[in-house]
């Protein structure tokens, strides 16, 4: 899930101020559409990036590295349930607080 995020975070912005800068037609019509894409992706972006937030604090930092299933439940050194990673609840707990939950 945060893989997913982190790309669409660097490559959908640029994608779309490629496209309209290589459009040989700048019009008001044209930029005005460029930015309405560009704030939509900001606000796609800030709330994804809450709702993973609340995700990470829900379960005490024990969400999955690759799908964000909880966890917290889970016995320590196992594979998560939803899509047998493997993990270890304090390297879980130091990765999540690296990206800043």
């Amino acid at each position: 899930m945060h893989r997913a995020l982190g790309v669409a975070t660097l490559i959908l912005p640029a994608v779309v101020l490629l496209v309209f800068l290589i459009t040989p037609e700048f019009t008001g019509v044209t930029l005005l559409s460029g930015a309405a894409v560009f704030a939509g992706l900001m606000v796609w972006l800030i709330v994804s990036h809450r709702r993973l937030g609340r995700m990470v604090a829900s379960s005490s930092g024990l969400a999955c590295l690759r799908c964000g299933y909880d966890l917290s439940a889970s016995v320590a050194g196992k594979a998560c349930p939803e899509c047998g990673e493997a993990f270890d609840a304090q390297r879980t707990r130091r990765m999540w607080r690296r990206w800043g939950f």
